[in-house]
């Protein structure tokens, strides 16, 4: 009789163990995964004023409830209305502001199902920086026989006289001259055949540069663009990208370094740079050859 009932008792542990384990596997099957998200692109990069955009969908195996779009954590919309119960396909669009620039915002999308699960994805929108303003200066500058003035400021549409020049020699950036060898020249303050010109070595003694308070370090370089491609840059960076995929100019080897003058063509365009780091291109317009002549000149310079 008491085998009997140890056998009971075994089998009845046997019942509740199988019991058990089948109760654990049907918990573990109810189990509903969270919400899909995808984004396509996670991520871009714009200037201020574009629109950054992603298009999104969304799955589930149970029934979605809703979706929001944050941005940096603030609620921007709540979706309750989706393309099936399961489903919805969507687009994200944000116009960036000039509040914007320089930032990198993220933005970020839930969907909750209605058993209270979540799935998450973030969309990042890289700002630049805004563009820096480009000003436009129209010159005509004379050689040094013209009554024309032969000096001018990247931040200024005067021309200037050398004893004018003199007196305003901080904000003097360029010379135009007209050489016996090289043609055409626009140089800076501190280039040698500026100062052989306007300075020891000519009538200009009284006023010469080597007499001025401060002479300026420009640097020139020679340019791949196009009249076309001049007349399309708005944008102060482009004037910066321009200086540093150009080349040095070919002045017959001077002695002072060949970008501190360059000689000019009409219908090529030159950057350049001020010292005072600000970088423009020179359009050449029109050259009246000789020591009496005038060269007219559009300038781009950073604001």
């Amino acid at each position: 009789m008491l085998k009997k009932i140890h056998a009971f008792q075994l089998f009845a542990l046997l019942m509740l163990a199988t019991f058990g384990l089948s109760s654990c596997g049907d918990t573990t099957e109810d189990i509903v995964p969270a919400p899909i998200i995808i984004l396509n692109p996670e991520s871009v990069t714009v200037d201020v004023g574009q629109t950054a955009s992603a298009n999104y969908s969304v799955t589930t195996q149970g029934t979605l409830n809703q979706i929001q779009i944050q941005k940096e954590g603030v609620t921007l919309q709540t979706i309750s209305s989706f393309t099936s119960t399961g489903s919805h396909e969507g687009r994200l669009d944000y116009l960036t502001t000039n509040d914007d620039a320089g930032k990198t915002i993220v933005f970020t999308l839930i969907a909750t199902d209605t058993e209270g699960t979540s799935g998450r994805a973030d969309f990042t929108v890289v700002v630049n920086e805004a563009p820096t303003p480009t000003l436009v200066r129209t010159y005509t500058l004379g050689a040094q026989g013209s009554a024309q003035g032969s000096f001018a400021s990247a931040g200024s549409d005067q021309v200037f006289s050398i004893a004018q020049a003199k007196q305003n020699a901080a904000n003097i950036d360029f010379a135009y001259l007209f050489g016996t060898i090289q043609g055409a020249v626009v140089g800076s303050p501190r280039d040698n055949s500026v100062d052989f010109i306007y300075g020891t070595n000519s009538n200009f003694t009284e006023n010469g540069v080597h007499t001025w308070s401060q002479r300026n370090d420009t640097r020139f370089k020679l340019t791949a663009l196009t009249t076309n491609d001049f007349n399309g840059i708005t944008n102060g960076r482009q004037l910066e990208t321009s200086y540093n995929a150009g080349t040095q100019p070919d002045n017959d080897g001077a002695s002072e370094g060949s970008s501190s003058r360059t000689a000019l063509e009409v219908n090529k365009v030159y950057a350049f740079r001020t010292q005072a780091g600000k970088f423009g291109l020179i359009l050449v317009n029109r050259i009246q050859e000789g020591a009496n002549g005038q060269a007219a000149l559009t300038i781009k310079v950073q604001e």
